[in-house]
């Protein structure tokens, strides 16, 4: 979801600018044919300073991949907090609890302001890892379950290669 207010700041820049350049008596009121002169390039100066960024703005905003810099560090965090509960995996002894604790560490991750398909990618990750741990327990038939939890891990894995 791209943030609106980029795009309004953008074109604000962007009429300004335009109306500064072609239409500066807009901007002020006419005094002296002096004073009118040295405001009518004053602005002029300025919305040709305006002009470009007002672009580089909009450019900015239709052409960006719609992540700014707080959610690939929101996202930074969420891939430091998995591999926290993958390395807390590895070091505890096998069996159920081992499972339920990552499967609780990995809900208990905090993921507001995280880009939408990591957070999908998460989610679907452990929904299917939550599933093949009732099946196993349950003594069901997990082969294939397991098979869906390794292609949404490496859904997320393919996430976590973009963000980081």
């Amino acid at each position: 979801m791209k943030d609106p207010i980029a795009l309004i700041i953008a074109i604000l820049f962007s009429g300004l600018a335009v109306s500064w350049i072609f239409y500066p008596e807009w901007a002020y009121r006419i005094v002296t044919t002096e004073q009118a002169a040295r405001d009518r390039k004053r602005l002029k100066r300025c919305g040709f300073v305006l002009l470009p960024l007002g672009l580089f703005l909009l450019a900015l905003y239709f052409f960006s991949d719609s992540v700014g810099p707080i959610q690939y560090q929101r996202a930074r965090q969420v891939i430091r907090d998995c591999m926290a509960a993958t390395d807390a995996l590895e070091k505890s002894p096998p069996g159920f609890a081992r499972a339920d604790e990552f499967v609780r560490r990995i809900k208990a991750i905090d993921t507001r302001g995280t880009p939408d398909d990591l957070v999908a990618a998460l989610h679907e990750h452990i929904d299917l890892l939550e599933q093949s741990l009732a099946a196993f327990r349950e003594g069901k038939d997990h082969e294939q379950l397991d098979q869906q939890v390794a292609v949404a891990k490496e859904r997320f894995a393919t996430k976590v290669r973009k963000y980081w």
